[in-house]
C-alpha cells in the first residue's frame, strides 16, 4: 500500500509519549504486549485484550499528528471492509495525517511491518449536526475511510437492526486504547470491560462542564454510570459499547466523553472516568451512518 513519509510512519508508529487526547504513555515491551494471555487488569476496571478474538477483530487504534507533531489518540470500530467509525470530536486536524493502527498495542505495532499494521484515513466524513462548542454527545459520529481494505484477521461489525432497548441482555461491552485512570500515563493498549447493562440509562445526566452546569437530555444517547465501577476513560473515545445478547455482541453506542455529576466548577473537571460516560447511539443515525458509507464509497 501506499504511505507517506517514512518519517511520519515512524512517528506515528513508535510513538512512547501521546499528548493532546490522552497523556503521554510509557514505554511498554513489544513482546509482553503482543503475547498476552488476556488476564491483565486494566482500561477502568477490565482485562488488556490478546490479539485474534473477537472484540480486538473490530476494534481499531486512531493516530493523529499534526504540523506541531502534536498526537492524539482514539478509538474506533471497523464497520466495512475500509470504513471505521468513531466520535466525532476525534476528527482529524488540519494539515495533519491520520491512520487507523490494526493493532492491540502501538509497542506491538512497531514490532511488525508497518504496511501490515497502519491504513492511512483518505476521508471522513462528520455528523453535520455535531458541534464542538456544544460539546454534546447527541451527535458525536465520525466516519473515517481508508486507502486499503483492513488486514486478514480483521472484520467490519454489524450494525444494530433493532433497537437496543427492545433487546434481552444483562451485560454490556466496551474496549479502547485509553488510559486507566485520570492521572495514568498507560494508553496505547487495547482493553476491554465488561459491566451490568442495568447500569445503563437514557434518562437526563447533570453535570459541571467548561460551560457551566448543564442537564443534557439522554434521547440518543447511553449514559452508564461509573461512579463506583469500571468503565472507559481517556483515549476510549469513539470506541465501541455493545450489548451482549444470545445471538452474540450488538453495536449500540460509541464512546463520546465521560462526566463528573460531582465536579464543582469549570477549572476542575472531576473524575471523568469515574462519574458518567456518554455513549452516543449508533440505533438513532442508522440512516446518516448508511447514507455516508455510500457516499464514501463512490
Amino acid at each position: 500500500m501506499a504511505v507517506s513519509s517514512s518519517k511520519t510512519w515512524m512517528l506515528l508508529l513508535s510513538l512512547s509519549l501521546l499528548s493532546a487526547c490522552t497523556p503521554e504513555s510509557k514505554t511498554l515491551n513489544a513482546t509482553e504486549v503482543c503475547d498476552v494471555s488476556g488476564d491483565n487488569f486494566s482500561i477502568v476496571g477490565g482485562k488488556q485484550l490478546a490479539p485474534g478474538n473477537d472484540l480486538s477483530s473490530s476494534t481499531v487504534l486512531i493516530l493523529d499528528v499534526n504540523l506541531s507533531d502534536e498526537t492524539s489518540i482514539c478509538t474506533g470500530t471497523l464497520i466495512a471492509d475500509n470504513i471505521v467509525l468513531t466520535a466525532a470530536h476525534c476528527k482529524p486536524s488540519a494539515f495533519s495525517t491520520s491512520v487507523v493502527v490494526f493493532s492491540n498495542s502501538i509497542p506491538c505495532a512497531t514490532a511488525q511491518n508497518v504496511a501490515d499494521v497502519g491504513r492511512k484515513v483518505v476521508a471522513y466524513t462528520k455528523h453535520p449536526s455535531y458541534r464542538t462548542r456544544d460539546n454534546s454527545s447527541t451527535y458525536d459520529l465520525l466516519l473515517l475511510k481508508l486507502e486499503d481494505k483492513a488486514p486478514a484477521g480483521f472484520y467490519p461489525r454489524k450494525l444494530p437492526q433493532q433497537d437496543p432497548q427492545h433487546l434481552s441482555t444483562q451485560n454490556v461491552v466496551m474496549a479502547g486504547y485509553g488510559i486507566t485512570s485520570e492521572k495514568s500515563k498507560d494508553s496505547g493498549v487495547l482493553r476491554y470491560t465488561t459491566a451490568d447493562a442495568t447500569r445503563l440509562s437514557r434518562n437526563s445526566v447533570t453535570y459541571t462542564g467548561y460551560y457551566g452546569r448543564k442537564t443534557e437530555s439522554l434521547s440518543k444517547t447511553w449514559a452508564l454510570d461509573q461512579t463506583q465501577n469500571n468503565g472507559v476513560c481517556s483515549g476510549d473515545s469513539g470506541g465501541p459499547l455493545y450489548m451482549k445478547t444470545p445471538d452474540g455482541l450488538v453495536l449500540i453506542g460509541v464512546t463520546s466523553r465521560g462526566v463528573d455529576p460531582n465536579a464543582a466548577d469549570t477549572d476542575d473537571q472531576g473524575r471523568v472516568c469515574h462519574g458518567f460516560t456518554l455513549f452516543t447511539d449508533v440505533f438513532s443515525h442508522l440512516g446518516w451512518i448508511h447514507e455516508e458509507m455510500r457516499n464514501l464509497q463512490r
